[in-house]
């Protein structure tokens, strides 16, 4: 609309129509390099290994023949 307030109801609706028929492109990020994805790793291990209750109970525990 010209000089008017904008109709935000209406083109909130049509956003919606459109990514969903494909008409709106998502974003990716680029590849990153061989150093930061291995810096990555590590960080993601360490993270896994240290929030993993089963590795945390598996140390504690001793298994006996009874």
């Amino acid at each position: 609309m010209r000089g008017g307030e904008p109709d935000l109801n209406n083109i909130a609706k049509q956003m919606i129509v459109d990514w969903q028929r494909g008409n709106i492109p998502y974003f990716t990020y680029p590849p990153k390099s061989e150093e930061e994805q291995e810096e990555m790793d590590k960080k993601m291990k360490m993270k896994d290994e240290s929030k993993n209750p089963l590795v945390v109970v598996s140390d504690d525990v001793k298994l006996t023949d009874a």
